[in-house]
């Protein structure tokens, strides 16, 4: 290294440090010792005023009497302390009602508290160097980050999903910027209900930034999948929203939903090979399971092949009996079956063996229909239309006349 280098970065370190000490003269905070006094002593207003004054603003006191911070203040470490100082008293003291079996002003309490931790998020970056003011600020955001979940909370309970989510998200950005410290699953589940909130607020992208979050933090529960494939499709992001249906299936193989929602769009888009490939692989994951063989029916109902249908419906009755969807779906594929064989015969003349045939069809759907009109006979929507055709078939004349009378109050 040349001379000339050396006396270089010389010079560098010198103005560096020079500058640095400045910067810790800047924040010797000549107001703090008189704000902690006057809090003592609860002049809240005379504060107030020291804090108006550092930075006079040219706005119009509010109600309060607080000014609004100018321009200026944005760049005021003070400003931001001391008003986290007030703030905090503020909400201790709405704290204190508590314990004194007073009845607190709620919303008033969660105010000051987001207030407080917002000054505090606010200044810590420049404050670091202040040992004895950092340590403060930072044990005062760890020790009230369960009371922002508490607010968040509250707020929810209450349907407020904007304030919810302005609580949680500040519980998760405090940890993100390690100003609190927290266990893992307390984490997840801030970032959990700020995708939950987001959702309900309708803000899909953000609903996906947190979900994401939560994917790469090894957050990846069903429920977590659950919204991120719900915000891709609201957001109709149709590719994305597959993507995150196959991957969801990848962490998620036995749950039902996100196979049946790639099930359903490959059948509304008639890619029926697809359809049964997904009903495959989830009837592979748990044979037994009555439901799932349901399923495998129900593609081959709506691709039209119906005695395949039937073959996995019965299974389905007969590892889980009385499924309302698989007794009326049952009904219609024996219905449907017999219209097609009958179908086959017009023309020609009906043998009694092709009669006897028809009629075991139209008898195993009155059987199945049946039981399924016992199962809700307030929702006729499930059996009456396929057990009229089946009383007509049958030439039953009386249940004919009732199930017509049941459709015309449906019309």
């Amino acid at each position: 290294m040349t001379r000339i280098q050396k006396f270089i970065i010389c010079i560098v370190g010198l103005f560096w440090g020079m500058a640095a000490t400045s910067h810790a003269q800047d924040l010797q905070f000549a107001k703090q010792k008189q704000v902690r006094k006057l809090l003592r002593l609860d002049k809240q207003g005379e504060v107030q005023t020291i804090i108006n004054e550092l930075y006079k603003s040219k706005g119009k006191a509010n109600k309060k009497g607080e000014t609004p911070a100018s321009p200026a203040v944005k760049d005021s470490t003070e400003y931001y302390f001391l008003t986290g100082l007030l703030k905090q008293y503020q909400f201790e003291k709405e704290n204190t009602k508590l314990y004194l079996k007073q009845k607190p002003d709620t919303v008033a309490y969660f105010s000051r508290l987001y207030e407080m931790v917002e000054s505090f998020e606010h200044c810590y970056p420049n404050i670091e160097a202040m040992k004895k003011e950092s340590d403060e600020v930072k044990g005062l955001l760890q020790q009230n980050k369960d009371n922002l979940m508490r607010a968040g909370n509250f707020y929810l309970a209450k349907q407020d999903m904007k304030n919810a989510l302005r609580f949680f998200d500040k519980f998760v950005q405090l940890g993100d910027k390690e100003l609190i410290a927290a266990p893992d699953t307390l984490f997840a589940r801030a970032y959990y209900n700020c995708a939950y909130v987001a959702g309900q607020l309708e803000n899909y992208d953000q609903a996906l930034r947190y979900g994401n979050a939560l994917i790469r933090r090894g957050v990846a529960t069903e429920e977590v999948d659950l919204l991120i494939c719900d915000a891709f499709s609201k957001l109709g992001r149709v590719d994305e929203w597959k993507e995150a249906l196959q991957q969801a299936i990848s962490r998620h193989p036995d749950h039902f939903y996100f196979y049946a929602a790639l099930i359903d769009y490959y059948l509304a888009n008639k890619a029926n090979d697809k359809a049964l490939k997904y009903a495959d692989e989830l009837l592979k994951n748990d044979p037994m399971s009555g439901i799932k063989n349901f399923v495998k029916g129900y593609v081959y109902q709506h691709i039209g092949d119906y005695r395949n249908a039937i073959i996995w419906q019965e299974i389905c009755d007969r590892l889980t009996p009385g499924v309302v969807e698989n007794l009326s779906a049952l009904g219609f594929n024996y219905v449907a079956v017999a219209e097609e064989y009958n179908a086959t015969l017009r023309g020609n003349h009906i043998t009694p063996e092709a009669k006897k045939e028809l009629t075991e069809y139209y008898s195993k759907a009155k059987y199945y229909l049946e039981k399924c009109r016992k199962k809700v006979p307030d929702q006729p929507q499930y059996w009456a239309p396929a057990l009229y055709k089946v009383y007509y078939h049958l030439n039953d004349g009386e249940a004919l006349d009732e199930i017509e009378e049941i459709l015309h109050d449906e019309d």
